[in-house]
């Protein structure tokens, strides 16, 4: 009779374990989109300088980790069109610069980033197009990039950085600057025409202008006549411009 009962209830064992539902796995979670860097220290080699100063447009598209210290780790090209030997040069100094590092709350973390390259006597048009066209995928960006209309011109402009060295005095000032537009859409020949104060944020303001790219709105192949540029560059400390601590006035194109 003892056997039979193990006969019995084994049947009922076995249905049992075979009606349990597999366990759920875990939902993956989903891997953050790819940022472009924002570079804190961008020391300049030798092999870059000269390719900065060279008479042809050429590119990198860099993918690195950025560590927690804000160090490089495992640059390599996603794409170039610089010769084998330069393509080397560069990612070999990449190496040494330095960039924000990714937060999660408020602790620094390992994460990978992408960051363009721009070589050429256009390399400063080129990026500030770039950067516009793609701001919102900037990791923490040190200035902001915009796009205006002003009359038959689209202008691409990185907004000027509130010197650093300035934070602690709560200065402000501004900066009227002049320039012509060149036939490929630089700056040229960017001049400081007042400050106020004198001296202390002609830097910052010429530095932002010599990157600003302008196009016609003719069309993409369409040339619009050559102009001379005023603009007005106000720099108010941040502790008191709610994080908007530069005003460019239109310029009068």
């Amino acid at each position: 009779m003892k056997r039979a009962w193990v006969f019995l209830i084994l049947p009922f064992l076995f249905a049992g374990c075979a009606t349990q539902p597999p366990p759920t796995p875990p939902k993956p979670v989903p891997a953050a989109p790819i940022m472009f860097g924002t570079p804190t220290q961008q020391p300049v080699t030798p092999a870059l300088q000269a390719l900065m100063g060279g008479p042809t447009d050429q590119q990198m598209l860099l993918r690195f980790t950025v560590m927690a210290d804000g160090r490089v780790q495992n640059p390599k090209a996603d794409f170039s069109n610089l010769s084998p030997a330069d393509t080397t040069d560069v990612v070999a100094a990449f190496q040494d610069w330095r960039f924000k590092p990714a937060l999660e709350g408020t602790q620094p973390v390992d994460r990978e980033f992408i960051y363009p390259l721009f070589f050429g006597p256009n390399a400063s048009q080129q990026r500030t197009r770039f950067m516009c066209r793609n701001e919102k995928q900037v990791y923490a960006p040190n200035s902001h990039c915009e796009i205006v209309t002003v009359g038959q011109w689209r202008i691409y402009r990185m907004n000027p950085v509130y010197p650093p060295e300035l934070l602690n005095k709560h200065q402000a000032g501004t900066v009227t600057l002049s320039f012509d537009i060149g036939p490929n859409g630089q700056t040229v020949n960017p001049k400081v025409q007042s400050a106020t104060p004198p001296g202390l944020f002609d830097k910052a303001a010429l530095a932002a202008v010599k990157q600003w790219y302008v196009e016609p709105l003719a069309g993409e192949n369409g040339v619009g006549p050559t102009q001379h540029v005023t603009v007005t560059v106000k720099f108010t400390p941040p502790s008191t411009a709610q994080n908007n601590p530069v005003q460019i006035t239109p310029p009068g194109i």
